[in-house]
């Protein structure tokens, strides 16, 4: 049941070369259900809103971008966590956001780590996010 409703898309891989899709023996690899919720919310977040429009999905991604040369600040985090909030509730299969943490990694400047514990919709269990943003801030 949890994977009809959190669904299947192509697996999408990181490379030297940027993000591309998964192969396996000469054929698309897909990820599914719980796992296919993670790769989902981690590409929104790591997208900038609107980036889809052209392909008739114009709120899709996250503004994020608005955060680009922030300074670590405990104002500034929660403006980062508004806008984590704002993309992952977007999904529909988000039941609820149970936990959210942003925080900057010590020694690399405009690195940040996006900490969420997200409970799908129609479970009870909630599944832990954790997507690296850059933002040039320091």
């Amino acid at each position: 049941m949890t994977e009809q409703v959190l669904g299947q898309d192509l697996r999408v891989v990181e490379t030297p070369f940027g993000k591309d899709l998964e192969v396996q023996h000469g054929d698309l690899t897909l990820t599914r259900g719980r796992e296919n919720l993670v790769q989902a919310l981690t590409l929104r977040l790591r997208n900038n809103r609107g980036v889809l429009k052209q392909l008739g999905h114009r709120d899709y991604g996250s503004r994020l971008i608005e955060a680009v040369g922030m300074v670590a600040t405990a104002t500034n985090f929660q403006v980062l966590k508004n806008l984590v909030r704002e993309a992952v509730l977007q999904d529909p299969r988000v039941g609820s956001i149970e936990s959210l943490d942003v925080h900057h990694r010590i020694g690399q400047p405009g690195t940040i780590d996006v900490e969420v514990a997200v409970t799908p919709i129609r479970e009870n269990t909630p599944l832990n996010l954790v997507v690296t943003l850059q933002t040039g801030g320091e």
